[in-house]
C-alpha cells in the first residue's frame, strides 16, 4: 500500500438535534447537544485510516483546548499529526451544524486556524514518499493548488473533493487525477450552478464529459439516494461512464458522508484498486456512516464495511 497525504481543514463540529431545520429569523427548540471532531480535512484522513491506508495528515489548528483535543484524537486514529501546525492567537476552525428528524443539515463553519494554511507550510513534506495526495476546499485555494502541483510533480496520484463548492476551482482541475464531486459541487464547476438540484442524470453525464474535457484524469459524482457515476476517459474523445447504485440504509445522520466516501475512495485507490472496485468499497462505507451520529465518529472501520458488503453481497 501506498502512503497517503491528506492536506485539508481541521474542525470542531458543535451538533444540535431538532424536529426540524430553522429558516431565516426563525428559532427552533433543539433536543439534544453534542460536539465532535470534524473538517473535511480531518474527517477524510480519519476514513481513510479506518479503511487501512498510512495517513499523513498536513492542516492547522489553532492554540486553543479544541486545537489540543483534535490533534490527539487524530494521533490516536494512527495518523501521522507532524505535519499539523498550530497557529498561535488563532481558534481552531468550528463547525455549527444543525440536524433535523429526516437526517437532512445545515451547516456554518468558522475557518479559525484553517484560513492561515499558506503554500511555504507544504514545503517541508517530502512529496515523493507519497502515493495519493487527497485535498478538499477549506483551505486557501492557493494552499490547494500548490498541494495539486506538488503532488502530480513527485508523481503522485492527485485526488480533489470540491467542497464546499467554489467555481475558482476550475482554474486547477488540469491537475487533478480523480474528482470527487457531488451533484451541486459538478453541476458549478461546469459552469451550471443553477442545475445541482435537478438531479438528471443525463445532465450529469454532459457535465462530467465537460469537467474531463477541461482537464480532470476521471470524475466520480455522488448522488445521495441516486448513488455514484463513475466517469473515465475511453478511447478518442469518448468517456466510459458507470453508473453505481447506493447502499439502502436508514440514514440517521448524513453529516460526513461525502468524506466518508473521498477517504474511502483514497484509501482504496492508495492499496492499488481499480476505480470502480474504490468506489464500490466507498459507497458501502458511506452507508454505513449515515446510520451513525457525527462526523469523524461516524467513519466505519475495514472489517465493518468488509461485514456490510458481505452481508448485501445478494442485493448487489
Amino acid at each position: 500500500m501506498k502512503k497517503l497525504l491528506v492536506v485539508g481543514s481541521v474542525n470542531t463540529d458543535l451538533v444540535v438535534r431538532a424536529a426540524q431545520l430553522p429558516s431565516p429569523g426563525h428559532t427552533v427548540m433543539g433536543r439534544d447537544f453534542r460536539s465532535y471532531g470534524g473538517g473535511k480535512g480531518a474527517n477524510q484522513a480519519v476514513a481513510a485510516a479506518r479503511a487501512g491506508a498510512a495517513v499523513t495528515f498536513a492542516g492547522c489548528v489553532g492554540d486553543d483546548a479544541f486545537g489540543t483535543e483534535r490533534r490527539a484524537e487524530l494521533a490516536a486514529e494512527g495518523i501521522d499529526v507532524s505535519a499539523l501546525t498550530t497557529i498561535k492567537d488563532v481558534a481552531t476552525g468550528v463547525g455549527l451544524i444543525v440536524i433535523d428528524d429526516a437526517a437532512e443539515n445545515q451547516i456554518a463553519v468558522a475557518p479559525g486556524a484553517n484560513a492561515h494554511m499558506t503554500p511555504s507550510m507544504l514545503d517541508h513534506l517530502d512529496f515523493i514518499q507519497f502515493g495519493v495526495v487527497l485535498l478538499q476546499l477549506e483551505i486557501p485555494l492557493e494552499t490547494v493548488e500548490a498541494a495539486l502541483r506538488k503532488g502530480r510533480a513527485a508523481g503522485c496520484l492527485t485526488i480533489l473533493n470540491p467542497a464546499p463548492a467554489i467555481s475558482e476551482a476550475r482554474a486547477f482541475l488540469s491537475h487533478v487525477d480523480v474528482l470527487l464531486p457531488n451533484e451541486h459541487e459538478a453541476a458549478l464547476l461546469a459552469g451550471e450552478p443553477s442545475a445541482g438540484t435537478v438531479h438528471d442524470p443525463e445532465l450529469v453525464k454532459l457535465q462530467v464529459r465537460h469537467l474531463i474535457g477541461q482537464g480532470a484524469g476521471k470524475v466520480v459524482v455522488t448522488r445521495g439516494r441516486r448513488g455514484a457515476l463513475i466517469a473515465e476517459p475511453g478511447n478518442g474523445d469518448s468517456v466510459r461512464i458507470v453508473e453505481m447504485d447506493a447502499v439502502p440504509v436508514e440514514p440517521l445522520d448524513t453529516v460526513g458522508a461525502g468524506d466518508c466516501f473521498a477517504g474511502w475512495v483514497a484509501a482504496k485507490l492508495a492499496e492499488g484498486c481499480t476505480l470502480q472496485d474504490a468506489v464500490n468499497h466507498a459507497r458501502h462505507a458511506a452507508a454505513l456512516s449515515v446510520t451513525r451520529n457525527g462526523a469523524m465518529a461516524s467513519m466505519p472501520t475495514r472489517a465493518e464495511v468488509a461485514a456490510m458488503m458481505e452481508r448485501v453481497a445478494p442485493a448487489r
